[in-house]
């Protein structure tokens, strides 16, 4: 079972700011991890990437990407993974952050460098939290 989010990706122009971080996520008493990246696309209310899922020792279990929007406070996207098997997951995501209702999406990860930022993630049926940090490059 493969959840979401985070982890986002280098998508968009040379120019573009870009972030990275760590994720974690919950489905029921299940916990998850991995790694993000993530670039804002031109259009400063949207940005992808893509992002890993990883065992506790580092090794990836599964890879994909994740497109988002905004409007007013509610960060939302889609995200999709294969895992190493080859089986393919997706699901959405979901983040209402204390910031500004016309705050670009760079504001949510340059808000992850100081505290975590949380949120919400499907996958059907499955369902549970999510939470990212950002690290300086």
């Amino acid at each position: 079972m493969l959840i979401l989010l985070a982890s986002l990706a280098a998508a968009g122009s040379a120019q573009s700011p870009k972030w990275n971080g760590t994720w974690s996520a919950t489905a029921g008493s299940r916990v998850f991890s991995g790694t993000w990246e993530a670039a804002e696309s031109s259009d400063a209310a949207t940005a992808s990437g893509h992002w890993t899922l990883t065992d506790r020792s580092g090794t990836p279990l599964a890879a994909g990407t994740w497109a988002a929007g905004k409007s007013a406070k509610v960060w939302q996207g889609s995200w999709q993974a294969r895992a190493v098997n080859g089986q393919t997951y997706s699901g959405t995501w979901r983040a209402q952050v204390q910031l500004a209702a016309t705050a670009p999406m760079a504001e949510m990860f340059q808000a992850a460098l100081a505290s975590a930022i949380q949120g919400t993630w499907h996958m059907g049926s499955p369902a549970g939290a999510w939470s990212i940090r950002a690290y300086s490059r």
